[in-house]
């Protein structure tokens, strides 16, 4: 880059009103429906413990009250806006930075702008609905929108695959799965993989990434719901299938878009979670995270029955503008700084 324009945002002046405009809009359509806007930590001594997730770890020693070493930028606002469900909040969201390692592309960026947000006895196909009516309305004057299905397409994790590849996630061996991404997506496959080693997630998140998500595309918006437990640490089992979990993921032109699910409930359940989280993060040669005392004790004091969802900001305004990446409608992508 020229060093006269090293200043310069990335994304232009008018991107980012329109940014701002589609800011207030979330806030108004929350507002309009009950919810109330919160404030959280994002930098916390406990993160959400995920094979998946990473946080960036901050050294706390310049602080002579802290009483360890490190402390976490959150990956999610999560843990603390559950701690507020506990205490007696119904309905909240809130607008944040949320962090990430190892994430950086072009739907990703290691800061990101996330909207989070969770009701109290609503379920996941309420919050599917919830979510359609937010798209629709905040993205009212956009060609995305109007480009979309009359109503967004609902299909289970089970169906994606057998609609796609005629095979069962659930049921299915590794192998399987390894002969589905050989005869499929055999470019996709990294040169140093280990096989069925790599279990079955692996491999069912590479066929999803390099196959699934052609025909998600096609459908131009698409929920997909009833993920396999292994892929839901913290949501609730589905109390009429218990290989699934009532999770669910909002893609729009093959790109996810939001994740949600109908939340544990039960704190015993979450530390045998956490552990089985934490050995998959020492395989992959990963710190363990610290236990999560604050939200466990929130459980043990009744954290009430609910949904949550996390959406992409970034994401969901790359696709209403038809730009290629989020760094065109971010000011200062971590490329820029």
């Amino acid at each position: 880059m020229n060093e006269d324009s090293l200043h310069l945002p990335a994304a232009s002046l008018p991107t980012l009103k329109l940014r701002a405009k589609l800011l207030g809009e979330i806030r108004r359509f929350f507002e309009s429906h009950g919810y109330f806007e919160v404030e959280t930590p994002l930098l916390c001594r406990e993160s959400v413990i995920d094979a998946h997730l990473d946080p960036f770890v901050v050294e706390l020693s310049g602080l002579p009250s802290a009483d360890q070493l490190l402390a976490y930028l959150q990956t999610s606002p999560e843990f603390c806006m559950k701690r507020l469900l506990a205490a007696g909040a119904e309905r909240i969201y809130q607008l944040c930075k949320a962090f990430r390692r190892d994430e950086s592309g072009q739907l990703h960026n290691p800061e990101f702008t996330m909207l989070e947000w969770y009701a109290v006895g609503v379920d996941q196909l309420e919050q599917m609905d919830f979510i359609e009516s937010l798209c629709r309305q905040i993205l009212r004057d956009s060609n995305l929108i109007q480009e979309l299905p009359a109503s967004f397409v609902r299909v289970s994790y089970e169906q994606a695959f057998q609609n796609s590849l005629a095979i069962s996630p659930l049921e299915c061996t590794v192998e399987d799965l390894i002969q589905a991404a050989e005869r499929t997506i055999p470019d996709d496959i990294p040169t140093n993989h280990k096989g069925e080693k790599e279990g079955k997630d692996f491999w069912c998140d590479l066929l999803l990434t390099g196959c699934i998500e052609d025909w998600l595309k096609e459908q131009r918006a698409v929920f997909v719901y009833d993920y396999p437990v292994s892929q839901a640490a913290l949501a609730r089992v589905s109390p009429t299938d218990p290989r699934v979990a009532e999770r669910f993921e909002l893609f729009l032109d093959g790109i996810e878009i939001s994740n949600g699910y109908r939340e544990l409930l039960n704190a015993e359940e979450l530390e045998r979670r956490n552990v089985i989280q934490n050995q998959l993060r020492i395989d992959q040669r990963l710190q363990p995270l610290p236990e999560t005392r604050h939200l466990l004790s929130a459980m043990r004091q009744g954290l009430p029955d609910c949904t949550g969802v996390a959406l992409g900001v970034d994401r969901l305004l790359m696709l209403a503008l038809n730009c290629d990446s989020i760094d065109q409608v971010q000011a200062f992508p971590f490329s820029g700084v």
